[in-house]
Formats: structure tokens, C-alpha cells, sequence
């Protein structure tokens, strides 16, 4: 009986611990493109991830808003006033600081709030957009690093769209996520090689495809 106690014991406190260490954690997930500690590098922008957004004529910047059809023309939709070249990936000043950041078109909206200020910038409460798919894909790539710090729920599957590319004020070149490029549920299938994308295109509420 009292190793039985013992043994229930350990394993309670092994358990908070976890979820102690997660928290941590938790708190310093990836807010920005870039490392703030670390000026225009750091975070996404590490040397063999996604290097760039260290200003207008770099790799990543053009991807996004060069040539003669800019998937995005509105730098508040990444961006905040003071964040220079660092893109945001959960929130931005787009839409009165209502903007889902980087998450808008790489993410979809689950019905979360964000559930912390972060530095002067106060956006707890807020509605986010998640990037479960996006973590699934790194998982993929034999980047398992996000999955290690967030508890996923099942992605949306790959026809339901990205808040961004329904949003008409947006105005943004992408507006179905079976022909964006990008394997949004994180299942390995791109576009309309993913059976969902047969389906119906579905809006971006969570709440809708319950």
C-alpha cells in the first residue's frame, strides 16, 4: 500500500513538473519572425530556416509583397507601427490591432484569444488565428521544435480557409487554401492533391465545421 501511495506520488509530481516546464515554455514561444534580442535574426529567420524580413529587398519581404501580383500589399497585416522589419506572427495593427500577424494566412482561426501581453504591447484577450497545420509541417521536415512546446488539437482540415483570405479588406492575392501552395493541415498532401479540398470550401471559423 505504501509503495502504491509512493509510486502515485512520483508520478503526480512528475506530472506537475511537466506541466510547470511547459508553461515555461509556453510563455516563450515564438511571438516574432526574428529573435528582438538578436535585431534581424533568430526564431523563424535561423540560417537554414526562413532567413529574411531583415528589410524591403530581402528573400522573404519580396516572396510576400514583390512582383506584379503581391500575395500581400498591406504591411499591417504582419506588422506592427514599432516592429521595423519583424514580422508578428499572432497579432498585428491591421484591422485596429486586430490583425492575426503572420498566422492570418498560415493559420486558421479556432476560436482562441491570445492569453498574455507581450513586452509593451497589449493584446491579451485578442482574437488569434493558429498555426496547428503549419507546426505539423515542421514536424514533418524534421523540425519537431514547436511541437515539443503545444498541446495541438486536430487541424482544420485542408479546405477551410485562413481568416486573411476571406477578409475582402485584406486584400490579399490568396484567397483558397486548395490552391495556395501550402499544405494547411500539416498532412503531408499540398492543395488539391489533399482529398478534403474534393469538399466543399468551408469558412474559417472553427466553429462552423463542428
Amino acid at each position: 500500500m505504501k509503495i502504491t501511495v509512493h509510486v502515485c506520488a512520483i508520478m503526480c509530481g512528475i506530472t506537475v513538473f511537466i506541466a510547470l516546464i511547459l508553461g515555461a515554455y509556453s510563455v516563450e514561444a515564438f511571438q516574432t519572425h526574428n529573435n528582438p534580442d538578436e535585431n534581424t535574426s533568430g526564431h523563424c529567420s535561423s540560417i537554414n530556416c526562413h532567413p529574411g524580413f531583415s528589410g524591403n529587398n530581402d528573400a522573404s519581404h519580396v516572396l510576400h509583397t514583390g512582383g506584379k501580383s503581391p500575395m500581400v500589399t498591406d504591411c499591417y497585416l504582419c506588422h506592427m507601427d514599432s516592429d521595423e522589419d519583424n514580422a508578428l506572427m499572432s497579432w498585428s495593427a491591421y484591422d485596429n490591432n486586430n490583425g492575426y500577424g503572420c498566422t492570418g494566412c498560415h493559420g486558421r482561426n479556432y476560436g482562441a484569444a491570445i492569453e498574455r501581453d507581450y513586452g509593451d504591447f497589449l493584446i491579451a484577450g485578442k482574437p488569434k488565428a493558429s498555426g496547428w497545420g503549419l507546426r505539423r509541417v515542421h514536424a514533418l521536415k524534421g523540425v519537431p521544435r514547436c511541437i515539443f512546446c503545444h498541446a495541438d488539437r486536430e487541424p482544420l482540415p485542408e479546405n477551410v480557409n485562413p481568416p486573411y483570405y476571406l477578409d475582402p479588406k485584406a486584400n490579399i492575392n490568396l484567397t483558397d487554401s486548395c490552391r495556395d501552395g501550402l499544405d494547411n493541415d500539416g498532412d503531408g498532401l499540398y492543395d488539391n492533391v489533399d482529398p478534403d479540398c474534393a469538399e466543399m470550401r468551408v469558412a474559417y471559423s472553427y466553429n462552423s465545421v463542428q
